[in-house]
């Protein structure tokens, strides 16, 4: 059966936003994954012999470089060497103000115009219908406007909206909503602008997000691709996803209090990351990964401090091909099951900070600012008696035995609310 491929919000050259910042990041592989994503895909099309291919906006992102235009136009003129033709409507990023050169893009690609709605016999037997972007802030609903669908053919609407109910974060230009689409009569509508896949069906029409093809940032997770569509005639048989994504992005939350107590805990944190990032490591993608690792937790592991944790998580995970730490957030609370671990946290605690040279220095520092401040505001007289009363010397001797007296209040504090860790 004949097969077309639906695609969408490509963002060429876009950055992978809180990667390529990163320290040690790989920001040659991350700054070529769109790219990398798009070459996929073309040598999909062309190998699986797809009848057309459809674009449903923002391939760019706004006002993309010369150097961005010109590897999009490469990958269509291979797809035009494979005698596949192409049609794309623009969207907000790529809209008719902010993509030069479209009017030079190789012959089997048809863009469409953003003054008003059109028709497009992509193949013989197959129409698509669609309108680009003038501007980026598209308020209105255009497919309200498309033109009816042909009959005794295929019909697909092409348009970048964001439909009720499945716009999520983004942003509601041209809204829409999935019974006016399937009210419209056409077969199959290939949306953009949601990066979230979605496959929605109303009658006999499919209302389909591909959902963008290479993941940018933390919250979009899991497999990124495009849809390869089976049709026959005037019906769509199937949909299926075929994922293209070079960085592939995991958000894994693991609870300390479900993992083994009697074992070393990070070792295990860092065997549930391999575990869930071994198919996308296996098969050649940088697995992103931000980690967060919460709850109830030993006191073994909370007295670690947060720098070591990471310190140590990274360390353990260093020599993985194809994994990169993007991120790891703490939030742990020691496990006060009962007053003699409040106090053995409590005064471990104590220790490190009595015995600390940056503490000392801090005290030290804020000591004679404080009797500087007293001298200016009331004389000598002011500072010589707060003297008297605190004493003439730093505190910092004697911040073990007042951290050890105030150790009562704050342990009832931490039974109290059931919280000892940050």
């Amino acid at each position: 059966m004949p097969t077309f491929l639906h695609a969408a919000d490509l963002h060429l050259d876009s950055p992978l936003r809180g990667l390529e910042r990163k320290e040690g990041a790989p920001s040659e592989r991350i700054r070529n994954a769109s790219r990398e994503a798009m070459g996929r895909m073309i040598k999909a099309a062309i190998e699986r012999k797809v009848s057309f291919v459809l674009l449903a906006g923002d391939i760019y992102d706004t006002e993309p470089g010369f150097e961005t235009y010109v590897f999009f136009r490469k990958r269509m003129e291979e797809l035009e060497e494979a005698g596949i033709p192409v049609a794309i409507v623009l969207g907000n990023h790529d809209h008719a103000g902010a993509s030069p050169y479209r009017e030079h893009l190789p012959g089997n690609v048809h863009v469409f115009e953003a003054s008003e709605p059109g028709s497009h016999e992509i193949i013989p037997g197959v129409w698509v219908h669609g309108q680009s972007y003038l501007v980026r802030d598209i308020e209105t609903d255009l497919s309200a406007s498309y033109p009816l669908a042909r009959s005794g053919a295929l019909n697909i609407g092409l348009l970048h909206t964001a439909l009720d109910g499945h716009s999520g974060e983004h942003a509601r230009y041209a809204p829409s909503s999935t019974g006016r689409l399937a009210h419209h009569g056409y077969d199959y509508w290939a949306l953009g602008h949601v990066h979230a896949r979605t496959v929605l069906r109303e009658g006999r029409c499919h209302i389909v997000y591909p959902g963008n093809l290479q993941g940018r940032h933390a919250r979009e997770t899991g497999p990124k691709g495009a849809m390869f569509v089976e049709y026959d005639r005037d019906a769509i048989l199937t949909v299926e996803h075929q994922a293209f994504d070079d960085v592939r992005w995991y958000r894994i939350e693991v609870d300390a209090a479900g993992l083994d107590q009697d074992a070393d805990l990070l070792p295990q944190v860092a065997m549930r990351v391999l575990a869930e990032t071994e198919e996308s490591r296996s098969a050649g993608r940088l697995a992103a990964v931000r980690i967060r690792l919460y709850g109830t937790a030993p006191a073994t592991l909370v007295d670690l401090g947060d720098d070591e944790i990471r310190d140590s998580l990274r360390a353990g995970l260093a020599s993985r091909d194809n994994l990169f730490l993007e991120k790891i957030e703490l939030d742990l609370r020691l496990m006060a099951q009962d007053v003699r671990e409040v106090d053995r946290h409590l005064t471990s605690l104590v220790g490190r900070l009595a015995n600390s040279p940056e503490a000392e220095q801090a005290l030290t520092k804020a000591w004679k600012d404080l009797c500087s401040g007293l001298r200016e505001v009331g004389g000598p007289e002011l500072e010589a008696a707060f003297k008297t009363w605190r004493g003439t010397e730093p505190p910092s001797k004697r911040v073990g035995e007042e951290l050890a007296a105030a150790l009562p209040r704050v342990r009832a504090a931490l039974l109290s609310s059931g919280k000892g860790g940050r």
